[in-house]
């Protein structure tokens, strides 16, 4: 059985024997460290003694910086020895060639190879980060969906001490994801990594009815509605010039948001040159509304209710001032999102 502990950011194993195997990830071996090692033992001790005194036995694993040290402290009543694993003398590529060729076929992963996938970023020895991404973007093609949030849960914690704190934590929201709601927040990072390489030639405009692109989203999303008994209203009608792809995954951002946060009813209106997103779920409090669009950030609600990234309305915002369209947020009851279209010759309403 494994258990990722927070406080200490370590891994202890219960084996067959009732014996606990405690395992720890360290990058500067010192008496010091060693000392904290010893804690460890002794509170998983404490904490498991009832009527029966547990062995635990202590490993160290190494990251790819440390070639050689001590694994034994003797400070005069306690003696502490405990077993090594440099990660040193491993060959990283190879392994994360072999997890690779595993997961690309389908390949049933052994308890081995869970391990692997754990390890795998401390055998680097320099851009951790980098392998940090590879691994845990490589775990989240594995099939089996538990073993999947186990693995990027262990590198997680295991590499703690190194990974970028940003990254951490959206990995960490993501893990706490419905696979659903994983399938947009991998929508969202994508088209801001595209977002950030575009040039505004490849803005395509087009003259598009307004109702069609909220049909198509509304189709994407039939089944989550319809199980969700979340009812659809849509007024107003009329013709806009500007990209269809990018207005729908605004739109579709909006919905995301409205059934994240417990909409019932979701009202697209289009009057004049405004199309505005209504729902009745929790709303925004007034204070988190001037800063709705900044990225990251989450909010009272993001943070206690729907475990938000704060990505989501930063794109809206984004792709907003790149299509020159003006969006504002309003909340009373519900949220209300008002998407305004320039006054010019391309725009028609009906």
């Amino acid at each position: 059985m494994f258990i990722f502990l927070k406080i200490y950011i370590i891994i202890f194993i219960t084996l067959e024997d009732d014996t606990i195997l405690v395992v720890e990830y360290e990058s500067k071996p010192n008496n010091k460290n060693m000392i904290k090692y010893g804690h460890y033992i002794f509170r998983i001790a404490e904490s498991y003694y009832k009527e029966k005194l547990y062995k635990v036995i202590l490993v160290v694993i190494y990251t790819g910086d440390v070639e050689a040290a001590s694994n034994y402290l003797d400070i005069g009543s306690i003696q502490l020895n405990f077993q090594q694993v440099f990660l040193s003398k491993f060959d990283g590529q190879k392994m994360y060639e072999e997890l690779k060729n595993k997961v690309e076929n389908k390949l049933d992963l052994e308890d081995e190879d869970v391990l692997k996938f754990i390890i795998l970023p401390l055998t680097q020895k320099k851009d951790k980060q980098k392998l940090i991404e590879d691994t845990i973007n490589l775990a989240k093609e594995i099939g089996d969906e538990n073993k999947q949030i186990f693995i990027i849960a262990g590198i997680i914690s295991a590499v703690d001490k190194f990974i970028d704190k940003e990254y951490s934590k959206r990995m960490k929201e993501w893990i706490r994801m419905s696979k659903v709601a994983r399938l947009f927040e991998e929508e969202k990072i994508d088209a801001l990594n595209k977002l950030a390489q575009e040039k505004d030639e490849v803005i395509r405009k087009k003259d598009k009815e307004i109702k069609d692109l909220v049909n198509n989203i509304v189709k994407k999303n039939a089944s989550h509605l319809i199980s969700h008994r979340i009812k659809i209203e849509v007024f107003g009608s009329g013709v806009v010039h500007t990209d269809p792809k990018w207005l729908e995954f605004i739109l579709q951002q909006l919905m995301d948001n409205s059934m994240k946060y417990g909409a019932r009813t979701l009202i697209f209106e289009f009057t004049g040159h405004t199309l505005t997103v209504k729902d009745d779920g929790v709303g925004i409090p007034q204070s988190d509304l001037p800063r709705i669009f900044e990225y990251g950030f989450t909010g009272e609600n993001g943070r206690k209710i729907a475990k938000s990234t704060g990505i989501g309305l930063y794109l809206c915002k984004k792709l907003c001032d790149k299509l020159g369209l003006e969006i504002i947020a309003t909340s009373t009851e519900g949220t209300s999102i008002a998407i305004t279209f320039p006054e010019n010759p391309y725009v028609t309403f009906l």
